[in-house]
Parts: structure tokens; C-alpha cells; sequence
């Protein structure tokens, strides 16, 4: 079934109104291509990202490795004895880990989920808010110190961030069209999203909201749109249940040990991860609130677009995000909100189009949007550049005064390189190895992890 407009000038131009002047038509700058664009935003996060293929893996990725990739898909889909199985994730390891079990090849699908995640927020800002937006959305993302940390590890977390954006694109075009191609999407999507962590259904549940009340404000017959709308997310935490049966009474036991609803838990927990999201971006946090005024006037005075989604998707999943994880009384890990991650960066990069054009009308009608919105990504790039470069010495002092396992501080991003230990150990004990004497390694606790 092809898809159906429920509004035509709405789909077909996404960037009308105010946001179409964000768009960059007519522009000289507006000639290059759009992938052109997105390499200029993304090339330095893909660069970073690029850098730490060869990382030498760490305590928890050599467990998940050991005990369920190599093991086979028989015991990744029945086993979870500890949470370190992201399910899905570890599906889609094992033939790269079957092909080579080396750091490279372990973490090219890690890079895959990377740009993947960057060009999908790039894509889906473009279509909604137009290219400024796009532009500052993706190198927002790609330059946070809490998204490059994790989304390198032979972990979860990029594939998570990966559908989340992907479930934001499909949740931001509820009502627009109608196909059963977008169906089909959400149900997989949604399934898999949740199939990587449990706690993953803290960001499905808001999306599916929000994707239901667009559906509700756009659609033609708005009772018949909400429903068929949430049947479609319904059907996909009802697949990802199913996914789950085999490792459902583990899971579930974990839930019954938590006590409660915990208002303090969840309060706890997402102001560590906002703390962990903005570290870098302390200097710059008026500019989108700004940016928030500057939208304000500017539609007060009559001036309509479609970024105003962007922002809705941000505060859907951090407000739905915030209530369950009270209501539900749980306390996941500050790393398991990395799917706040796009679309926050989306929702930022819009309100810092918007005070780039209210800039640019006010002081420089004919400079083209795209080179006001790159140079704010310079004025960015001022301030977290060289907090980026700084970080591995700014880590390494940390973590000697206290264990580093937060949202931005985490011995996870250093580079210990154990494999040149185990080298080390190797030649000094091949004597000994060779006529099979035992021999003990010893090593202080806080060297385990390491």
C-alpha cells in the first residue's frame, strides 16, 4: 500500500513557514548537496569514533563476549544471569565476532550504529526544521563527550541510540502518512529497541505518546488515527514481550527486588545524566534558552513551521522517561538514558537555528542561514573542542581520587591497553608456561576492571 498524505502542503514541504527560511533555498551556500552538509557536521564525532576501533576491550566487554556471543544464539536469547546480555546487540555481534574476535572487527558495528545515529538526526532535523537545524542538531551529538564515550563500546548503547532516533522519525511523521510500510517499521523497530535493554521501554512508552497525539491533531478522523496509531506501538512492546519469554522470569525478578515508586530515584538518576550531557556545554546553556524567547517572539508575530516537533520529541521522552522510571521504581544505570541523547541534541539544534536567524535578520539580512548556523557550530566548537582533546588527561586525574563510572567520567574512554600487560606477562612467564609450572598474578582490587 503506497503512502497516503493526511496533508499534502505538510508533507511534501516539511520546512514551510519560518523553518523554510532555516532551509537554505536560493542560498549560494544552499548548493551543496546534502551529504556535503553532513559531512561538515559530522566528521570529527566519526573521526573521534574511528579512533577507537583498535581500543583494547575492557572488563565488561570481555565478559559479554566470553559468556554469551561466543556461546551462540542458543544462549544469548536464553540467558541472562546478569545484565551485561544486551540481547539484540549480542545477536548482531556474533557473526562479526564469528568472522574475527580482534578489537576492529568487534567494534566496526559499534561505528555502523555511530553514523547511522548522526545521519538520522541530520535527516530527520533537516525535514522538519531545515538544514541550520540540521547542521547543529548533528554536531551537537557528535561532540558530546556522554554519546562518544559510550557509543564505541562493544555494549548496547549506539544500537539503543540508533532506533531511538529511528522510532523519533517514525513517531514525528504520525499523521502525515498513512502506509503500511510505516506499520510494519514501528512494530520492528519498537520490538528491537526494547530488545537491547528492557529499560529501553522508559523511551519507547513516551514516543509511542507522542506519536499518538500528533496523530490525534493531524489526522482526518482524529478518535480513528490516535487508535490505529497506538495499535502500531502496542504491537511492537507485544512483540519485544514475546522476544523476551525466555528470560522473562529473570528480568521480572530483577523488577520485584526494586521497592516502590521512587520520586528521589528517578530524580537522582536524570539529573546525573544531564549533569553527564551538558558537562561540557555549561558556557553555552543560555543560548538555546535564547534561542526558546527568540522562537516565541518570532511566532507571536505570525511566523509558523514544523521544528516545534523537534523540541516536543525531547520533552516527551525525558518527561515520559522521568515518570516511569518513578512509578516503576527502578534505578538504571546513568549509560541506559543514552537514548535521550538524539533527541535532545535535535531538539537544542532547532533553538539554536532559531536565534541564528533572529541574529542573522537583525544584523545580516543577505548572510546565507547555513553559514550562520556553521558559525555557531565554530562558537560550539570553541568551547568543546578542547574539552574533547583535555579529556583523557581530565579522566585519568579523576579516576585517581574515585571510581569512574558515570555518564561523563568513565574508565571505559581510557586507554589502558591491558592487551600489552597480558604481551608483557606472556614473555616474562614463556618459560615457565612451556613446562607447565603453575605460577599466580597478582593485582590490586581497584586494577580489576582495568
Amino acid at each position: 500500500m503506497a503512502p497516503r498524505s493526511r496533508n499534502p502542503a505538510r508533507t511534501t514541504q516539511p520546512t514551510q513557514g519560518a523553518d523554510r527560511a532555516l532551509a537554505g533555498a536560493g542560498s549560494p551556500a544552499g548548493d551543496l548537496r546534502p551529504w556535503q552538509w553532513f559531512v561538515l557536521a559530522a566528521a570529527i564525532p566519526l573521526i573521534l569514533s574511528s579512533s577507537k576501533l583498535d581500543l583494547d576491550l575492557w572488563h565488561d566487554e570481555v565478559y559479554t563476549i566470553d559468556t554469551f556471543v561466543s556461546r551462540g544464539v542458543a544462549t544469548i536469547v536464553t540467558d541472562y544471569t546478569v545484565p551485561n546480555n544486551h540481547v539484540l546487540y549480542s545477536l548482531l555481534l556474533r557473526p562479526f565476532y564469528l568472522l574475527s574476535d580482534s578489537n576492529f572487527v568487534l567494534r566496526l558495528p559499534s561505528l555502523a550504529c555511530t553514523a547511522g545515529t548522526l545521519a538520522i538526526v541530520f535527516t530527520l532535523a533537516r525535514r522538519w526544521a531545515g538544514l541550520p537545524a540540521a547542521l547543529l542538531g548533528t554536531w551537537l551529538l557528535g561532540s558530546n563527550q556522554m554519546f562518544l564515550v559510550h557509543t564505541m563500546q562493544i555494549r548496547g548503547y549506539a544500537l539503543s541510540m540508533l532506533l531511538s532516533a529511528w522510532l523519533g522519525w517514525l513517531a514525528l511523521a504520525a499523521g502525515e502518512v498513512v502506509s503500511w510500510r510505516r506499520t510494519a517499521l514501528i512494530v520492528l523497530a519498537g520490538a528491537a529497541f526494547v530488545y537491547v535493554l528492557p529499560t529501553n521501554l522508559l523511551f519507547l512508552a513516551p514516543t509511542a505518546g507522542l506519536a499518538c497525539v500528533l496523530a490525534w491533531f493531524r489526522g482526518e478522523a482524529r478518535v480513528r488515527a490516535a487508535s490505529l496509531e497506538g495499535a502500531s506501538w502496542l504491537a511492537a512492546a507485544a512483540l519485544a514481550a514475546l522476544l523476551y519469554l525466555p528470560i522473562a522470569d529473570r528480568i521480572l525478578g530483577a523488577r520485584a527486588r526494586d521497592a516502590g515508586v521512587s520520586w528521589g530515584g528517578a530524580w537522582n538518576v536524570h539529573a546525573d545524566f544531564f549533569a553527564s550531557a551538558a558537562y561540557d556545554m555549561v558556557p553555552l546553556l543560555p543560548l538555546p534558552a535564547i534561542g526558546l524567547a527568540c522562537w516565541a517572539f518570532a511566532r507571536a508575530r505570525g511566523r509558523r513551521g514544523t521544528g516545534e516537533v523537534l523540541l516536543l520529541w525531547g520533552l516527551a521522552l525525558v518527561a515520559g522517561s522521568f515518570l516511569l522510571t518513578a512509578v516503576l521504581g527502578i534505578t538504571p544505570f546513568v549509560r541506559n538514558y543514552c537514548p535521550l541523547l538524539p533527541p535532545l541534541a535535535a531538539a537544542t539544534g532547532w533553538l539554536l537555528a532559531q536565534l541564528c536567524e533572529a541574529a542573522r535578520g537583525r544584523l545580516a539580512p543577505r548572510c546565507p542561514p547555513e553559514l550562520a548556523a556553521t558559525l555557531m557550530m565554530l562558537l560550539v566548537g570553541l568551547v568543546v573542542v578542547p574539552r574533547l582533546v583535555s579529556y583523557p588527561a581530565r579522566l585519568d586525574e579523576y579516576r585517581k581520587g574515585r571510581f569512574a563510572q558515570g555518564g561523563y567520567y568513565n574508565y571505559y574512554a581510557a586507554r589502558y591497553h591491558p592487551a600489552r600487560a597480558a604481551a608483557y606477562l606472556q614473555d616474562q612467564l614463556q618459560d615457565q608456561l612451556a613446562d607447565g609450572r603453575p605460577y599466580y598474578i597478582a593485582y590490586d582490587d581497584h586494577d580489576h576492571m582495568n
